[in-house]
C-alpha cells in the first residue's frame, strides 16, 4: 500500500509538471511526452486503485479480526503510511499537487 501511494504521488506531481510545461509553451511538447504524460496517468490510476484495494482489504480485516489492530507493529505501520501521504498532500513538505 505505501509503495502504491507513494509512487501514486509522483506520478501525479510529473502529471501536473507536463500540464504545467505544455500549457505555457504548447510547441516545446513532444509526441513522446504526450504518450509518456498518458503512460504516467495510466499507472498513477492503477497504483491508486491497487491502494484502495489494500484499504478496502484492512477494512475487511478489522470487521473480521479486530484484535490484529491491536497488534503494535501492524497499527504503527498502517498509521505511518496514513502519516506519509497525509504530510505529502497538505503538510509542510507537500508538493502542492
Amino acid at each position: 500500500m505505501t509503495y502504491c501511494l507513494e509512487e501514486g504521488i509522483v506520478k501525479i506531481e510529473k502529471i501536473k509538471k507536463f500540464e504545467l510545461q505544455s500549457d505555457l509553451d504548447p510547441t516545446k511538447v513532444s509526441k513522446e511526452d504526450h504518450e509518456n504524460n498518458q503512460q504516467d496517468r495510466n499507472i498513477c490510476r492503477a497504483n491508486f486503485q491497487l491502494a484502495g484495494e489494500c484499504i478496502w482489504i484492512i477494512q475487511q480485516l478489522s470487521d473480521w479480526c479486530k484484535d490484529i489492530f491491536n497488534n503494535e507493529a501492524f497499527s504503527e505501520r498502517i498509521a505511518n503510511t496514513l502519516n506519509f501521504v497525509l504530510s505529502h498532500l497538505v503538510g509542510q513538505n507537500s508538493s502542492r499537487i
